[in-house]
């Protein structure tokens, strides 16, 4: 994960985040993105598959996959954007987990449905 934490006064430190092991589009690891592959943009998924106690993104494709786990994402814009890219914490939170994800050591959890709709809902450090 990468981050970047703009502060807002009535709400806190908005902590973006990006996914490394999620192939994708600028700022989300090295694989090409759908629509380089392609030549479209629009509706992508992303395979899952388990590595230890976590999970991990796998080749980014234009249908769902018949089986398994997978993130449903858009890639419109200028990145992979699968609905897990921001958190707002209290300003002192935010600095420690910025600290934690720039070190490798943050987790995301992250919840996910049937359909590949995903919801960040916290992230661990150390």
């Amino acid at each position: 994960m990468a981050a970047v934490d703009p502060v807002d006064p009535g709400r806190g430190a908005y902590v973006d985040l990006s996914y490394p092991d999620l192939p994708g589009s600028s700022g989300l690891g090295d694989g090409p993105s759908v629509a380089a592959v392609e030549g479209e943009r629009g509706t992508a998924y992303v395979t899952l598959t388990r590595e230890g106690a976590v999970w991990v993104g796998g080749p980014v494709r234009r249908t769902p996959p018949e089986q398994g786990r997978y993130l449903r994402c858009d890639d419109s814009g200028w990145r992979l954007r699968c609905g897990i890219e921001s958190l707002w914490l209290p300003q002192d939170e935010a600095s420690s987990v910025t600290s934690a994800v720039q070190a490798g050591t943050a987790v995301a959890t992250v919840r996910v449905d049937a359909r590949g709709h995903a919801a960040l809902v916290d992230v661990t450090t150390g």
